[in-house]
C-alpha cells in the first residue's frame, strides 16, 4: 500500500516553477517584461501601503512602465501635499535647515577668505607702490583758494572721475559679493560745489 502511494507521489508532477531565484537583469521579451512590471509595482504599492500603517510614514511613489505609463502610489489623497515642506516631518526639516546653514556659512567664509587673500594682494601692491612714490596727488595739501578758475575746474574733474572709479571697483566688489558698499551719507566727503562760483 505503501508503495502504489509512492508511485502516485511520483507520477504527479508539479503544475507551476515555484519561487526561482531571477538573474537581476534587463527582461529582453516584452511580454514578460510588462507582466513582470505589473507584478513587481503591485508588490511594490503593497509595500508602500504596509509602510504607511504601520509606522504611519508619509510614502509617495511614482512609476514609469516600460510602455511610458506612470503609476503613483501616495498616503495622501493629494500627492502635491507630500512634496510641501510644512508637511514633512520636522525632524528632516530641522537637519536640511541645518545642512542649508552649514553649507551656506562654508560658502560665506569661502568667499571670505578669497577676499582676505584679495586685499593683502593689494596691500601688498600699493605697499611697493608707495615705497616708489612720495606721495600720491590726491594726498597733496591743495590750497584751493589760491587756484584758478580753470585749474579749479580740471582738480574737480579729476576728484570726480576718482570718485566714479571708486565707486565702480566698489560696486563690482560687491555683486561679487566680497563686501558691501557704503552709501554718500556714511562716507566723510567735503562739500566742495561752493567752489564753483570762484
Amino acid at each position: 500500500m505503501q508503495n502504489n502511494m509512492e508511485i502516485d507521489m511520483t507520477n504527479k508532477k508539479k503544475k507551476t516553477m515555484g519561487k526561482q531565484k531571477i538573474e537581476m537583469k534587463k527582461i529582453e521579451k516584452l511580454n514578460y517584461r510588462q507582466v513582470t512590471f505589473s507584478k513587481r509595482r503591485a508588490g511594490l504599492f503593497k509595500k508602500a501601503t504596509e509602510l504607511c500603517v504601520l509606522t504611519g510614514a508619509n510614502v509617495l511613489a511614482l512609476v514609469t512602465s516600460p510602455g511610458n505609463r506612470t503609476f503613483t502610489f501616495s498616503s495622501q489623497p493629494n500627492p502635491e501635499d507630500l512634496l510641501r515642506p510644512e508637511n514633512r516631518t520636522d525632524g528632516l526639516i530641522q537637519r536640511n535647515q541645518v545642512l542649508q546653514k552649514r553649507e551656506y556659512l562654508n560658502d560665506r567664509y569661502e568667499k571670505l577668505v578669497a577676499a582676505l587673500e584679495e586685499e593683502k594682494k593689494i596691500g601688498e601692491r600699493l605697499r611697493t607702490e608707495e615705497g616708489s612714490r612720495r606721495t600720491l596727488w590726491w594726498e597733496e595739501k591743495v590750497d584751493l583758494e589760491k587756484m584758478g578758475g580753470e585749474e579749479l575746474e580740471y582738480y574737480m574733474m579729476a576728484l570726480e572721475r576718482m570718485k566714479n572709479n571708486v565707486e565702480n571697483i566698489l560696486m563690482e566688489k560687491e555683486k561679487k559679493g566680497v563686501f558691501c558698499v557704503p552709501d554718500s551719507s556714511m562716507m566723510n566727503i567735503p562739500d566742495v560745489t561752493h567752489y564753483n562760483n570762484i
